[in-house]
């Protein structure tokens, strides 16, 4: 593939693909071969819906991605071919799809998230104006 971004649907859903000058991974640095922005929704404290963008990055380091077998065999496919192109166009997708499904159910572990806001929401709160 020679276009800079792709984009699909998956079950009506736009999936914007950059495989070319891709960012470094946001987890550890390191090369990217892949990064894909989908959709996203969830539901806040309030049981608002929220919805917004996210993306999921394919690092070249497979620690990154330890319980995404998909990503492994992505990472395989580009470390053999270098690039999609229209010979393995299915095997990619397809992969693609499979590593992108598992990143989507992929959430935040929030305890410790939550360890490190509860200072600042503890400082906050002892500000003059919330008193």
């Amino acid at each position: 593939m020679t276009e800079e971004q792709q984009s699909g649907t998956q079950h009506d859903e736009e999936i914007l693909l950059q495989i070319e000058a891709t960012p470094p991974c946001p987890k550890c640095e390191e090369t990217t071969v892949l990064v894909a922005q989908f959709t996203n929704a969830w539901t806040n404290r309030r049981g608002q819906d929220v919805r917004g963008l996210r993306e999921a990055a394919l690092c070249v380091s497979t620690g990154c991605d330890p319980d995404n077998p998909a990503a492994a065999d992505l990472l395989a496919l580009f470390a053999v071919d270098k690039e999609a192109s229209p010979d393995n166009l299915e095997t990619f997708s397809g992969l693609t799809a499979a590593s992108l499904n598992t990143d989507r159910h992929h959430t935040a572990d929030e305890e410790p998230l939550n360890k490190q806001l509860e200072p600042a929401a503890a400082d906050l709160l002892a500000a003059p104006r919330f008193r």
